[in-house]
């Protein structure tokens, strides 16, 4: 065998390796549910919302879709502890056992991977929804993130929903990210698209 193709393989083994340890390292910090998102991150404030995800954030897309349901019912969606689940290796959101579902709200996404600590920041019900993510269970990734959802009547009976979404990494958040933002928007728009199965048995 060639020396070359040798050090190919063997550093496609290392490489491999390297990822499953790395994958086991995430699911290990991520074991513990919402408990578990233990590394701080800076909240976004509801007053300083529309600034992060317009200008401050390093990387923001913004993604809507229409249904046929009435706003009301599509506000709710969101709130719902299946949002999001349909994402590979994703439970969804947990509320921590609670009912509440209003600003102060503290919530998690879970991942078998990685767990994302959130705070409802804005509610204002068939209206708006406004999110800060507060705490990670991954260390020296993420600095801050948040996300907004824009309930509005479409004209038509139904909604359209729109999602403005944003984050900025830690230690690399100069970065122009928002350049990506028409690579990622095809793929945001599909995950907002996945919420229909949600509304319509509301």
């Amino acid at each position: 065998m060639e020396t070359w193709l040798i050090i190919v393989i063997a550093v496609a083994c290392l490489a491999a390796a390297a990822a499953v340890v790395g994958l086991i390292l995430l699911a290990m910090l991520a074991a513990g549910g919402i408990s578990a998102a233990r590394f701080n991150l800076t909240p976004v404030a509801a007053d300083q919302l529309r600034e992060y995800l317009d200008s401050e954030a390093s990387f923001a897309v913004t993604v809507q879709r229409d249904f046929f349901n009435p706003p009301d019912q599509v506000f709710k969606a969101l709130l719902d502890e299946r949002f999001l689940s349909w994402t590979p290796f994703t439970k969804g959101v947990d509320y921590a056992g609670t009912a509440l579902r209003e600003v102060g709200t503290k919530r998690a996404l879970i991942n078998t991977f990685i767990v994302l600590a959130e705070q409802i920041v804005v509610s204002e019900p068939g209206r708006a929804l406004g999110v800060t993510a507060t705490a990670c269970s991954v260390p020296l990734v993420l600095d801050s993130a948040a996300e907004v959802f824009e309930v509005l009547d479409n004209g038509a009976g139904g909604t359209r929903l729109v999602w403005h979404l944003g984050g900025t990494p830690r230690w690399v958040g100069w970065l122009p990210l928002r350049a990506f933002a028409p690579i990622v928007r095809p793929f945001i728009k599909w995950h907002l698209g996945k919420l229909r199965p949600i509304v319509g048995c509301r």
